[in-house]
């Protein structure tokens, strides 16, 4: 009989919750976890971690980890954090960029664009330009 390394089979499931919680709107638990613990949008950047379930502490565990393995296709850029959110494939989150100490205010890609001019910068590498 094997056992598993329970610590690798754990972030494995706490990675398939967060997927869930990520892209389903439909199932009540999804409905009921997002409810109690006050998640905003399609990806929050962080989660409450005060007074919590032992599940929802396990998803802030690796909440970090998840947001920087999945990426999203911009399509209209409304729900596409530019900062904070990994879809430059090359380059991951562009918020690692960014060169002040003030943290980017979170902006949809779409408000970097006119939707006819690009307002923001045209690489990563070229991120310096904004960060100042």
């Amino acid at each position: 009989m094997g056992f598993r390394k329970l610590r690798q089979q754990n972030m494995a499931f706490m990675m398939k919750i967060a997927y869930h919680l990520t892209v389903d709107n439909q199932t009540l638990w999804t409905q009921v976890l997002k409810g109690k613990y006050g998640w905003v949008g399609v990806l929050p950047l962080t989660l409450r971690k005060t007074n919590v379930s032992r599940l929802w502490h396990g998803v802030c565990e690796i909440w970090e980890d998840f947001k920087d393995c999945i990426s999203w296709h911009v399509r209209n850029g409304e729900s596409t954090d530019f900062w904070y959110d990994n879809w430059v494939d090359s380059e991951g989150r562009l918020v690692s960029f960014y060169k002040r100490l003030d943290s980017p205010r979170p902006v949809n890609v779409a408000g970097m664009t006119d939707a006819t001019v690009w307002l923001g910068p045209v690489s990563a590498g070229s991120l310096h330009l904004m960060g100042g």
